[in-house]
């Protein structure tokens, strides 16, 4: 498929020098980054048949990244495909992407060696710009026309392997494992305003709220940034790098899990910036063993954390395991409330299709009406919808029809 935008001419001769080296640099950049952390993220990373998932922000779609390089699109609603596809010769080696909030066409896509920020071209709004009678289609991915790319690059800031956007769109975090800036994007000037200090980047996550950034790294620590001055605070937390984390609907908690540690820590943030003032909770409900057993399958669940993923509405809370560990093909699936205080119990676990080996990938739908939608894709290609229906700080919770789809 050919790339939806020409090469920019000025870029053709470093282009073809890269292509030049290209296997070489592949190798290095693999050696360099396990150097910083555990070689099984790095093969998690490069074997997924899925390298990427994001779900849009106000539409049942959903965007997929493959080894390809290609980045396709999804209609849950109406069950059909995208006829666009999106390629770019500097889209190499996708780690991550991300729908901007508060803008329905844009899409920011974390690679090898910048950020490709993608806009998207929809029939209705050609159709507006032409003054002509605007017919909504069925799908909105059919109403997808042509798409145009935005590049941006910083010296020594790459692969870029995990971004987020602030909640108004305005600004784009985007982190390294290979450097230890974190670069605050203005998209609309293409400049970025690096913060140092940060460490190698494992992971990125910008609080519901606004007030807050929090960003994982390689130093068995995280930090928390607040968002006005751009002062943080640190937390070390054993002797390992920080594997993931995920904030609550309100911005005011965040779990935190270390990797190859089988609990996650909880932190609440009740100030407004330019304060901080993180309190990391201790209590049994919040910081808990995730080692259980399911006497149907006599099988062991739990182990080291590999991903978390908390719903919109703050009430349920999906985990995975390190694939090295037993019964890791599971997920685990914990009620949240958040009133009067954090409080976590276990509701079960989730098990894929025949033969979907692990769990690969994790995330709730934004704007579920219903309860909560868990998006699964798993190691051998396919991808699982899991409706949670229930009503609002209401125990009786159940789970209903599983759905999947495969390519």
């Amino acid at each position: 498929m050919k790339p939806l935008i020409s090469k920019p001419s000025a870029l053709k001769q470093f282009y073809d020098l890269w292509s030049a080296a290209w296997s070489f640099t592949d190798v290095f950049e693999t050696y360099k980054m396990s150097q910083v952390v555990n070689p099984s993220l790095l093969n998690h990373l490069n074997s997924s048949p899925v390298r990427a998932m994001a779900w849009h922000k106000y539409k049942s779609v959903f965007s997929v990244a493959l080894p390809n390089n290609l980045i396709y699109f999804y209609d849950l609603k109406t069950e059909n495909w995208a006829d666009l596809a999106l390629s770019h010769e500097f889209q190499q080696n996708i780690r991550c992407m991300e729908w901007k909030p508060n803008s329905g066409t844009i899409l920011a896509v974390g690679c090898r060696y910048g950020v490709c920020i993608w806009t998207i071209s929809t029939s209705v709004s050609t159709s507006l710009r032409q003054g002509r009678s605007v017919k909504v289609p069925e799908s909105f991915v059919s109403s997808f026309q042509d798409a145009w790319c935005q590049y941006l690059s910083h010296p020594g800031h790459f692969p870029v392997t995990s971004l987020a956007w602030s909640p108004d769109g305005l600004q784009l975090a985007t982190g390294s494992l290979l450097d230890d800036a974190i670069l605050i994007w203005d998209i609309g000037l293409g400049y970025a305003n690096p913060i140092r200090r940060a460490g190698n980047i494992t992971c990125l996550s910008w609080s519901p709220n606004g007030f807050y950034l929090f960003a994982g790294s390689t130093q068995s620590c995280f930090r928390v940034w607040e968002t006005k001055t751009w002062t943080c605070e640190k937390w070390n937390l054993g002797s390992t790098y920080c594997q993931t984390g995920c904030w609550s609907d309100n911005g005011g908690y965040l779990l935190v899990a270390m990797a190859g540690e089988p609990e996650f820590h909880s932190f609440q943030f009740a100030r407004i910036p330019p304060q901080i003032g993180g309190v990391h909770l201790r209590t049994d409900n919040v910081r808990t063993s995730l080692s259980s057993h399911l006497a149907e399958a006599a099988r062991t669940v739990g182990g080291g954390i590999w991903s978390m993923s908390w719903d919109p509405k703050g009430e349920r809370l999906a985990i995975t395991f390190k694939e090295e560990e037993e019964g890791s093909q599971y997920i685990a699936l914990y009620q949240t409330s958040l009133l009067p205080t954090l409080s976590v119990s276990l509701r079960g676990y989730i098990k894929g299709p025949a033969n979907s080996e692990y769990p690969s990938l994790i995330s709730f739908k934004p704007n579920y009406p219903r309860g909560a939608l868990l998006s699964t894709c798993w190691r051998n290609g396919k991808i699982s919808f899991y409706p949670l229906y229930f009503s609002s700080q209401i125990s009786s919770k159940m789970f209903s029809n599983w759905e999947s789809a495969e390519f």
